[in-house]
C-alpha cells in the first residue's frame, strides 16, 4: 500500500470507496494532529 504524506493532505481531492448520499468525490479542508505527528482526524 502507498504511503500517505500527512502534511500534504489539506485541500487535496479524493474519491469515496463507497459513495454517501450518491457524493462520490470529496475535498479535505482540515487536519487535526496529535503532540507527535500522527493525524487524528480529516474533515471534508
Amino acid at each position: 500500500m502507498n504511503q500517505i504524506n500527512p502534511a500534504k493532505l489539506r485541500n487535496r481531492k479524493w474519491t469515496a470507496v463507497k459513495p454517501v448520499n450518491r457524493e462520490k468525490h470529496f475535498l479535505v479542508s482540515e487536519v487535526d494532529y496529535e503532540e507527535d505527528g500522527s493525524v487524528t482526524s480529516c474533515k471534508f
